[in-house]
């Protein structure tokens, strides 16, 4: 006999939902060089904040047509972003950002932050640029690309460029993912 359940719950099934911190609506920007770990973070964090909103430029350029990692197509997604960051501020919801940052869209993210009125928790997660091109590459691998180590390069020069003033630094290399989660729920506890 094969039975359904509908809408009972046992106290076994609550032991498998994992409860969700919630908070006063914010901003928590993750930013650092490819492979620093950001969209591991921000995945690990939006399923343990209620209300939030997930935004990743890599995956905004990436749902562009025909779009490439170019200057061109990282400014029409950055401009999606900010849209959608109005958008989840004006819901009440926290946003995770998840970006390496230039200086100029530092900038622009600050200046977007500070005419919604909230609070942005700025974390560099960051760790030897050999780490970093391991963590690539190994990527890469399992996605069949080839890694453009020049890419990498410039990029990683662009990124570092600005001056981290007001961020959290977390070194990816010392902490576990989960571990880096527990320290950004604890700082936005203590808020």
């Amino acid at each position: 006999m094969n039975i359904e359940k509908r809408g009972i719950t046992t106290s076994e099934d609550h032991e498998k939902v994992e409860k969700k911190e919630s908070f006063t609506s914010s901003i928590i920007l993750l930013d650092g060089s490819k492979g620093s770990g950001k969209t591991t973070v921000g995945k690990l964090l939006e399923k343990k904040i209620l209300n939030v909103d997930y935004l990743s430029l890599d995956e905004i350029r990436r749902a562009i047509p025909d779009a490439k990692a170019t200057a061109h197509f990282n400014q029409l997604a950055f401009d999606e972003l900010l849209g959608k960051l109005h958008r989840a501020i004006s819901e009440g919801n926290i946003a995770i950002i998840d970006c390496g940052l230039t200086k100029e869209k530092l900038d622009t993210l600050e200046i977007a932050v500070a005419t919604l009125g909230v609070k942005m928790h700025k974390y560099s997660l960051s760790t030897s640029p050999e780490i970093l091109i391991d963590r690539v590459k190994q990527r890469d691998l399992r996605q069949g690309k080839r890694t453009d180590k020049e890419r990498f390069d410039y990029v990683y020069k662009l990124q570092q460029a600005k001056e981290f003033n007001d961020y959290t630094t977390i070194d990816t290399q010392s902490s576990s993912p989960d571990e880096i989660v527990g320290e950004i729920i604890t700082a936005l506890n203590k808020e």
